[in-house]
């Protein structure tokens, strides 16, 4: 007989023993096996959870009793089990049913919220102290903190750095308050990648977490006739960049580039125009531009006007 019979056998012999089970010394001498081949055999069947070796004293002498495990003879006993009435209750978050995984997903999005929120407020108070907008500083804080709270409940801080979307929130923030901002200088200011910072721009725009206003291209003469003074440019400097600035917006050479670098191209002109001692360089560097770009547009401004 095979070994894999005599396990068969074995198994038989103790399920038809019942709930009370055989001892083991009594099933190795009803098969004629000896001490060592039934233990071997007992132990395998114990470890493919068929049966269950209970260690007992019978007649003065510890022996192992074997007991059967069974499964149940159908699918009917199974059905016979009652069914807890919480469970078969029509089960709602909203209603208290079945909720404690509801709950806790919605705790621990509470929570990862509350934190992404304190994050943002550290980094907004560095990024827009290290910027310096001066009195409008307070309000693009407060845009750009209703801005990020929305951001959240869009659901789109998943994968993102939070340095990342704040750049990316207060620079939103600036656009819609027309505070001239360079997005270089923000992005340096958060220590994020450009790159990324204006990708997660875009998608808020496109999910219309916010709202652009038409530009204001004026602004960006006055942050260049801020950033330089009254001390270096005379008033009559200022007045001709703006007359050039605006004429030149009035027939489309604003179109395609960039409006901080026509208001640079607008005032290095008007300074020629009027024998103000100021560099490309000096121009160019206020303006957050190359001095390559600043004469391409001073040359186009030249052949337009």
């Amino acid at each position: 007989m095979g070994s894999d019979s005599l396990k068969t056998k074995v198994y038989e012999v103790v399920r038809k023993a019942g709930e009370k089970g055989l001892s083991q010394a009594k099933l190795w001498k009803s098969l004629g096996l000896t001490s060592r081949e039934g233990s071997r055999f007992a132990i395998h069947l114990e470890k493919r959870d068929k049966i269950r070796r209970k260690r007992v004293l019978e007649e003065g002498r510890w022996t192992y009793r074997l007991i059967a495990k069974t499964p149940p003879k159908s699918i009917s006993n199974l059905l016979e089990i009652p069914i807890p009435k919480e469970l078969t209750a029509p089960q709602s978050p909203r209603k208290g049913g079945l909720t404690k995984a509801y709950k806790w997903h919605r705790e621990r999005k509470s929570r990862t919220s509350r934190f992404l929120l304190d994050r943002e407020l550290i980094e907004l108070n560095r990024i827009l102290g290290e910027l310096d907008l001066g009195v409008k500083s307070r309000e693009v804080a407060d845009e750009a903190h209703d801005i990020f709270k929305k951001a959240i409940v869009a659901d789109l801080s998943r994968g993102r750095s939070i340095e990342a979307m704040t750049a990316a929130v207060i620079y939103a923030a600036c656009r819609r308050l027309s505070v001239p901002a360079n997005l270089n200088q923000i992005c340096k200011r958060a220590r994020a990648r450009k790159k990324v910072v204006a990708r997660f721009y875009r998608k808020m725009l496109t999910m219309d977490i916010f709202a652009v206003p038409l530009p204001d291209y004026s602004i960006h003469m006055e942050r260049l006739w801020n950033k330089l003074g009254s001390s270096v440019l005379r008033k009559e400097v200022r007045s001709e960049a703006v007359r050039i600035f605006d004429k030149a917006q009035s027939i489309g050479v604003l179109r395609g580039s960039h409006p901080a670098s026509i208001a640079a191209a607008s005032l290095y002109l008007a300074c020629l125009a009027c024998g103000a001692r100021l560099s490309q360089w000096e121009i160019a560097n206020v303006a957050g531009i190359t001095e390559v770009t600043l004469r391409n547009n001073y040359k186009k401004l030249k052949s337009a006007l």
